[in-house]
């Protein structure tokens, strides 16, 4: 049973990212660990800035959210997790990709857009395109019956009514098109810089908190539990068995936090 360890938007703070993955080993035995978007992905960054070379003994995997290079990230040229830079060890998961019973869809909407410039830190290709669709629909096609969770940086159009409430956007509209399409029972995203378990369609909602928002309380933390204490509205350890039919026995799967002053467990079996 693999155990993956998913964290909120880290918009580049590598030093947080491997202090919490460190302290989560600590606890249990993490076979990965997932970005949820938002990684901090630009190669081409002053090299004392860039998150050269990976400390961690476990694969590090991320999806692309608003803020990241997408220009560099070149959508399309690569259907399965790999690197995309020379100087970077961590493995970029592509959009619409499907392995193990988890469909990944990276992209958002940045509402930040005004302060920002065009091919330096935003780019239209932060979107999700048609092409990415169509990918996403031939893996959904192909896996019928077997995609039991769906990791995105952005939430539903629909479940965003419930997290937060307002207007319609193109991107969480895409995310409800494949929602309806797979109908999972998990659904595990970021973008929001905060934390919220919630419900929409029969479906489980983890909105994930930005892990480089407790940066200073990493730094500062005594300990291992303390660390995790700190931060445990920014990560979920998920342990996943996916089955060729789960309309009856999907479930035997657990969601938990790992910080030991929250109670978040949830265990359908």
């Amino acid at each position: 049973m693999a155990l993956t360890l998913y964290v909120g938007d880290i918009h580049s703070d590598f030093l947080a990212l491997e202090r919490l993955v460190f302290a989560a080993l600590s606890r249990l035995d993490v076979e990965r660990v997932v970005v949820v978007g938002d990684f901090g992905f630009f190669p081409d960054t002053h090299q004392d800035y860039w998150y050269q070379k990976s400390k961690l003994p476990i694969p590090v995997l991320f999806l692309d959210g608003n803020h990241d290079d997408h220009a560099a990230l070149d959508h399309g040229s690569i259907a399965v997790p790999a690197r995309k830079s020379l100087c970077f060890d961590a493995l970029h998961i592509p959009r619409g990709y499907c392995a193990d019973g988890v469909l990944y869809m990276g992209g958002a909407t940045s509402f930040d857009r005004e302060f920002t410039t065009q091919g330096i830190d935003w780019f239209p290709e932060e979107n999700i395109s048609d092409d990415d669709m169509t990918r996403a629909r031939a893996q959904i096609a192909s896996h019928v019956g077997s995609i039991h969770t769906m990791v995105c940086h952005e939430t539903t159009d629909g479940a965003f009514q419930v997290l937060r409430g307002g207007e319609s956007d193109r991107n969480r509209a895409r995310l409800e098109e494949l929602f309806q399409l797979v109908r999972p029972r998990l659904f595990i995203h970021g973008h929001h810089h905060r934390f919220r378990k919630y419900e929409y369609q029969g479906c489980t909602f983890v909105a994930l908190r930005n892990l480089d928002h407790f940066h200073f309380e990493i730094i500062e933390a005594r300990d291992h539990d303390d660390l995790l204490r700190k931060t445990e509205s920014c990560y979920l350890l998920s342990r996943q068995i996916s089955f060729p039919d789960h309309s009856s026995t999907w479930g035997r799967s657990d969601l938990m936090c790992l910080a030991p002053s929250i109670q978040y467990r949830t265990d359908s079996s």
